[in-house]
């Protein structure tokens, strides 16, 4: 068995941090071995999506953790709610713009073009 969750965002941390690299001259994956094992190996993905959350500005991790509550799906409507968006003003609030920060680390996919 093993966590795909885990293992995904696992190799994506390793690639981020530099600790990851494809070598075109010897057309394989290297590694810093070394580094690695004097790393604590994340036990589970919750320990490894939890300290890519603790990273994110406290804005982000307080929508975060409001949408968390909502469920698995939340709507542009509900985001625009969490945001304390109404739409008077034809500019969104910046909090909402920052979530493509989210997306980017894997922590919450985006459905559709907004």
């Amino acid at each position: 068995g093993g966590n795909a969750l885990l293992v995904n965002q696992f190799i994506k941390h390793l690639w981020n941090d530099g600790l990851l690299w494809f070598s075109f001259r010897q057309r394989c994956w290297k590694w810093d071995t070394k580094t690695l094992e004097s790393m604590g190996i994340f036990k589970n993905a919750a320990d490894l999506i939890s300290q890519k959350i603790l990273f994110l500005p406290t804005d982000i991790q307080f929508v975060l953790k409001k949408m968390a509550c909502i469920g698995s799906r939340c709507d542009i409507t509900i985001l625009h709610l969490i945001c304390n968006w109404n739409g008077a003003n034809k500019n969104p609030p910046r909090t909402l713009s920052k979530l493509d920060i989210a997306v980017e680390e894997g922590l919450v996919r985006k459905n559709g073009p907004e």
